[in-house]
């Protein structure tokens, strides 16, 4: 018995590190498919006559409601000499079968899909599904004409995280 206590904060440290050592491990998983989710964007065909700009994603609890969400956002310019590519289009587009979106394969998520007209040229826009939350796009810098910009953002919910800090602190 004299043993097992000597030894008791070797055994507490290392079932403290096995225990952080898993929400490590989740976290980094999470944000292996965030990457993936966001990358569907460039991996996936633009609309004809559009150009993504740039992309941002975000993962956790961003609602308030103890849901972990993703959130993949692109910024998609019309080209000037293309006539026809307007909001409705854009989202039918990227809800339709043509774009392929990651996470609806699966029957327990929602997969939402959110169009609107950027509005400035800073990059910033705050989703009508988060808002409460400002994002900013990083790299506005090839855009030639912000009156032709649209945010196109998809959100993958219903995902079970419980072990993944930004479920409770996103």
């Amino acid at each position: 018995m004299k043993t097992f206590f000597a030894n008791l904060p070797k055994i507490l440290a290392t079932i403290l590190g096995l225990v952080l050592a898993v929400f490590i491990v989740v976290a980094i998983v999470n944000s292996l498919f965030l990457f993936k989710f966001e990358n569907q964007f460039e991996m996936g065909e633009n609309i004809k006559g559009t150009d993504c700009r740039d992309t941002i994603s975000a993962c956790g609890d961003l609602t308030g409601t103890d849901d972990f969400m993703y959130m993949a956002a692109a910024l998609v310019e019309v080209r000037a000499d293309t006539k026809g590519v307007d909001e409705k289009k854009i989202k039918e587009y990227y809800e339709g079968s043509a774009f392929g979106l990651e996470g609806a394969a699966d029957a327990s998520h929602t997969v939402k899909v959110e169009v609107f007209e950027l509005g400035n040229n800073t990059g910033m826009f705050t989703p009508e599904l988060l808002p409460g939350r400002t994002y900013m796009f990083n790299d506005i810098s090839t855009v030639r004409n912000f009156e032709n910009c649209y945010v196109v953002v998809i959100y993958d919910m219903g995902n079970n995280a419980p072990l993944d800090y930004r479920t409770y602190f996103a």
